[in-house]
C-alpha cells in the first residue's frame, strides 16, 4: 500500500501516514506513485537524447548533428510528450541551414 506523510498544524510536531492508494474501477490498485513512474520512464530517453545533442553541439564532440540526429531528438520530444521542445528543435535545425523533412513532420504528428 502507497501512503502520504502529513503533519498536522498544531504545534506538537506529530505527523501521520495516510493511504494514498485507490482502486480503479475495475478494482486494480493505484496509487500516485505509480503515475510518477510511468512519466519518469516516459521522460528518460527523452533526456538522454537531448543530453547526447548537447554535447554533440558542444565544442568537446568532433560529430555535427545532421537531420538524422535532429529527427531522433524530436522523436524522443514527442514520445516523451515534449511538443514544445519538439517545436523548439525544428527551430534550431532550420537555424543551423539543415531543411525539415517528411520524417521531421511526421515526427512532430506524432507529439
Amino acid at each position: 500500500k502507497a501512503a502520504t506523510r502529513i503533519q498536522d498544524d498544531d504545534d506538537d510536531d506529530d505527523t501521520y501516514l495516510v493511504d494514498s492508494s485507490w482502486d480503479d474501477e475495475n478494482g486494480n490498485e493505484n496509487t500516485d506513485n505509480d503515475d510518477y513512474d510511468k512519466n519518469n520512464e516516459i521522460q528518460k530517453p527523452l533526456q538522454k537524447a537531448l543530453q547526447l545533442l548537447s554535447y554533440m553541439k558542444s565544442s568537446q564532440s568532433n560529430v555535427t548533428p545532421n537531420i538524422v540526429t535532429y529527427n531522433a531528438a524530436i522523436r524522443a520530444c514527442a514520445e516523451g510528450q515534449d511538443l514544445i521542445g519538439a517545436f523548439e528543435l525544428v527551430d534550431e535545425l532550420i537555424a543551423c541551414g539543415l531543411k525539415p523533412t517528411i520524417v521531421t513532420y511526421g515526427s512532430l504528428m506524432t507529439a
